[in-house]
């Protein structure tokens, strides 16, 4: 069978099972097909969040309390006002009508941040590729990029498993940052271990083998591609709400 008449599903396989094969068989005009598997994943996304939402326990006794009237706590008291009602309190609020209301949101976030994580990186490696490597496929990249997203897939489905069981207990401990500090570095440190998940590296590895295939490189260049990219993003992210 020729290249050119490769399934979908092959494309994947070998991706998966053969990333040095694999990825030369991933052409640009597999992009759609590449933009479907981030839809995939978001959808998977949202979904997890949605559940992970219908467990949250939600704190609302001390909004704006405690804020001066100079440092936005008028702002605070209005918004609580128009929120809850005049004269009702946050103990009044129907957190089940709440959550109905947060969960669309939740569920567009969830598809937008699968894209973005998805889209960020992979303009930030063909910048790192431009200056390290040269001329490549930006179409091409794009196609690689989303394909060596698969390992994303399997983490969506896990965390549908994990939302249906965790308790709200547990999913609120969750919730505290690991490295609990407002300084610029622990936020960084912060992003870097939501980027370096197990499920990231595995994406950086398929990413890294991408790269070779598409500029033709040694692998050593295209893990420098690779390092200096998601470094770059993980920067990003740090001072930017993506």
């Amino acid at each position: 069978m020729s290249e050119e008449r490769k399934s979908f599903r092959d494309k994947v396989f070998s991706v998966l099972t053969s990333p040095g094969t694999g990825f030369t068989l991933v052409e640009d005009v597999d992009l759609r097909k590449g933009v479907l598997i981030v839809l995939i994943i978001g959808l998977l996304s949202s979904w997890a969040g949605v559940v992970y939402l219908s467990k949250t326990e939600f704190d609302l006794s001390s909004l704006g309390q405690g804020v001066p009237t100079g440092m936005g706590g008028g702002r605070f008291a209005r918004a609580r006002e128009r929120f809850f009602g005049s004269g009702s309190t946050p103990s009044d609020v129907d957190l089940e009508a709440l959550r109905s209301t947060v969960m669309p949101f939740i569920a567009i976030g969830g598809m937008i941040g699968a894209f973005t994580s998805w889209l960020v990186p992979s303009v930030l490696l063909l910048i790192a590729a431009k200056i390290l490597i040269g001329d490549g496929s930006a179409r091409r990249m794009l196609a690689m990029t989303a394909f060596a997203s698969l390992p994303q897939v399997v983490r969506q489905l896990l965390r549908i498993v994990d939302a249906y069981t965790i308790s709200s207990v547990d999913l609120t401990a969750l919730r505290v940052p690991l490295f609990p500090s407002s300084s610029l570095v622990m936020s960084a440190l912060n992003q870097g271990v939501l980027v370096l998940n197990v499920f990231g590296l595995l994406t950086m590895v398929l990413t890294v083998y991408a790269v070779s295939a598409n500029y033709r490189s040694p692998n050593r260049r295209s893990l420098m591609v690779m390092a200096l990219a998601y470094l770059a993003y993980i920067l990003l992210k740090t001072f930017l709400p993506i």
